[in-house]
């Protein structure tokens, strides 16, 4: 159906990020009458093991290894509530590995078999009356995917004013509330800052792409956590007066939760990185290293990040440097949020105090 009196569209100009057409939505009267929350198949599944007891959990993960059958006294002994919640759960995950395989029906084996009789037996049952437990927020409820940023800080004593502006979408230390929890895709982050001391203006940043992917790592998933940037930066740990390098950098790593629902995320990354200058010996460095961070959300408005980075770089440019840093937000509103960072890097000291406005 189409109605073009609405003109849902005019106030796209040359693209849309897909959330941004629910919100649109939502702002015309009578067009959304209501929500209805459906989980994917691995959420169903998380559903299921955020409830069981720890007796349950240990014969879901027997089935799941094929250690234990259904016709075990292990699964035997519970009851047929517990049996029908550790079977949709092993189901839901056997549903996953082979969407993820491509396998059919044809390809069932014996214990699956088994499995599915077994659960067809019980028939009906109401494990748990409670509603099921959801792992995302609606996409209309977050902040707006364009940024504009003013800030006050310090570098190693000089005062600066910086001005920022991002066309999407989404950082790290931004609030989740309609996001995919800890991650982070930001296109064409641009930031220019005016030093007071040397009355200069520079470019800090403008980072072509920059996407954080933390996953907590589990052992039925086994996923990896990592990072991916390019653009224009400055060179942090060389005193060229706020000098420029184009650089990309890629990290693969760990990230790891207490439970699915955890507002913990520790994660640990290896880093490779490679910079471009006219101000580097030989025009350019190239190394690695190593990052440690935690996430932690002490409320749904407040966030805190601390960080540890040490990177060496033996090629072209011979240097290494390391930076300690935390940084904090403190949201007051879906589409307004003040952070406060700061950092070590070797010797020197920076910070810097920022609003940001979404919209």
């Amino acid at each position: 159906m189409a109605n073009p009196e609405l003109r849902l569209t005019d106030g796209f100009l040359f693209a849309v990020i897909p959330a941004d057409t629910i919100k649109v939505l939502q702002r015309q009267d009578g067009v959304v009458s209501r929500r209805v929350y459906r989980p994917s198949i691995v959420n169903q599944m998380n559903d299921k093991v955020s409830r069981m007891t720890p007796d349950q959990a240990a014969v879901f993960r027997g089935m799941l290894r094929n250690r234990t059958k259904v016709e075990e006294p292990a699964f035997q002994e519970l009851s047929p509530a517990d049996q029908a919640t550790v079977l949709d759960a092993v189901l839901d995950y056997s549903q996953y590995e082979d969407m993820r395989a491509g396998k059919n029906l044809a390809s069932i084996d014996k214990d699956r078999m088994d499995m599915l009789l077994a659960r067809s037996r019980l028939g009906r049952v109401n494990s748990d009356p409670r509603s099921t437990l959801e792992f995302s927020t609606p996409p209309e409820t977050g902040h707006g995917s364009d940024r504009i940023r003013t800030g006050v800080g310090l570098h190693d004593g000089e005062w600066f004013e910086e001005l920022s502006y991002r066309p999407g979408y989404h950082d790290l230390l931004a609030s989740d509330q309609g996001y995919s929890k800890d991650s982070q895709i930001l296109f064409f982050d641009a930031a220019v800052r005016y030093y007071h001391d040397q009355d200069r203006v520079r470019l800090d940043r403008l980072a072509l792409f920059d996407i954080v992917s933390l996953t907590p790592h589990d052992r039925l998933f086994r996923k990896k956590s990592w990072a991916l940037h390019l653009g224009i930066d400055s060179i942090k740990d060389l005193d060229c007066g706020f000098c420029n390098s184009v650089k990309g950098h890629y990290a693969l790593g760990l990230g790891y939760k207490p439970r699915v629902t955890s507002p913990l995320m520790v994660y640990a990354l290896a880093d490779v990185e490679a910079e471009a200058s006219d101000d580097l010996e030989d025009y350019y460095r190239a190394g690695g290293g190593g990052t440690l961070g935690v996430l932690l959300d002490f409320a749904g408005w407040w966030r805190i990040q601390l960080r540890g980075e040490i990177l060496y770089f033996p090629l072209g440019h011979e240097s290494d440097y390391y930076e300690l840093s935390v940084a904090q937000r403190l949201s007051l509103s879906q589409n307004f949020d003040v952070r406060i960072d700061a950092s070590k890097l070797d010797d020197l000291y920076k910070g810097i105090l920022s609003f940001n406005l979404y919209y």
